[in-house]
């Protein structure tokens, strides 16, 4: 006896949405890959389908990273590192509108309240370039994972 099958019956396959995963998210699965190794013929081995499991990331992927796990380090350094100077520029901006809004824009603020919070950006952005804060002398050097 021969069934009919309906084609709405079937699974149809979808096209498959690649995920892209952040920096830190490819780091944090070579630090689970590090961590969880085990011995196959005499070398160390990461447990790529236990990691997969546990984080949900592709056992492709996880190969990939932690083949090409220097590459990824040294872009998690270059953006660690060009990370104060692009928040010291955001800053920049702020100012540049909150000098403006004493022209107006923030007209719901106090002047007191605009010079104070001037003070702040002002006070961050030179944490930020490595400048003294108040009397205070910073040396800013952030570290780099290797």
């Amino acid at each position: 006896m021969e069934k009919n099958v309906n084609i709405k019956d079937l699974v149809l396959l979808k096209k498959r949405k690649i995920k892209k995963y952040t920096i830190d998210e490819k780091l944090l699965a070579i630090a689970f890959l590090d961590a969880s190794q085990r011995e196959f013929d005499g070398v160390m081995v990461p447990t790529y389908s236990k990691i997969s499991d546990l984080l949900g990331i592709p056992e492709s992927n996880l190969r990939y990273y932690y083949q090409h796990k220097d590459i990824i380090e040294q872009q998690a350094s270059v953006i660690l590192n060009d990370l104060p100077r692009s928040v010291a520029m955001k800053i920049s901006i702020e100012l540049l509108h909150l000098i403006h809004s004493l022209e107006g824009t923030y007209d719901d603020m106090s002047n007191r309240d605009k010079i104070q919070l001037l003070n702040t950006y002002i006070t961050k952005m030179r944490l930020l370039i490595g400048k003294s804060t108040e009397n205070v002398a910073v040396n800013y050097n952030p570290i780099a994972p290797k």
